[in-house]
């Protein structure tokens, strides 16, 4: 899956699969970026980091449904 990279500004996504994990780890990090994604649009994901947002969790966000519920499962986050 691609990483969404707002291209400057500090336009942060609201993908409608989102997904709050104390740390976004190595591991979920890589996870994403190494999901195959089938070559389709619109499968993208992001991060809010909680040292930007200032609070105490990260948000893990997809804009695509199989991909969120993969990780949820995968790391525990249902």
């Amino acid at each position: 899956m691609e990483y969404f990279r707002s291209g400057g500004g500090n336009n942060s996504p609201y993908f409608r699969h989102r997904i709050r994990v104390p740390d976004c780890t190595t591991d979920m990090y890589t996870w994403c970026t190494e999901y195959d994604d089938q070559g389709s649009y619109f499968r993208r994901w992001h991060v809010e980091w909680k040292e930007i947002t200032k609070k105490n969790y990260d948000v893990v966000q997809f804009e695509w449904e199989e991909a969120a519920l993969l990780f949820a499962l995968k790391f525990g986050c249902l």
